[in-house]
Formats: structure tokens, sequence, C-alpha cells
């Protein structure tokens, strides 16, 4: 489905409080993908679908 300007945003901004569980599980899972690269591919292509 297209979205017209949507379909050029080549960035995602998270935003969350440093101390927050979100921060954390986001910093974890970052962590996790640098380290693993099988999982950083099995992540790339399940999120271009």
């Amino acid at each position: 489905m297209k979205n017209g300007i949507l379909d050029t945003v080549n960035h995602h901004l998270y935003v969350c409080s440093a101390e927050s569980k979100a921060f954390e599980r986001h910093l974890l899972s970052r962590n996790y993908l640098r380290k693993n690269e099988w999982a950083r591919k099995k992540y790339q292509f399940t999120s271009l679908r």
C-alpha cells in the first residue's frame, strides 16, 4: 500500500525516558542484534515485509 510522502521516509525516531522499561528493552534488543549476525538478518528480513 502506498502512503505518498511516507514512502520516502528513511529514518525512524524512537523517543522515551532514559529510566523507562521501554528504553531498557530497546537497548537490550539493539545490543542483541549487534552481537548476533543471524538475528540481524532475520530481523532485517521480517522488517522489510
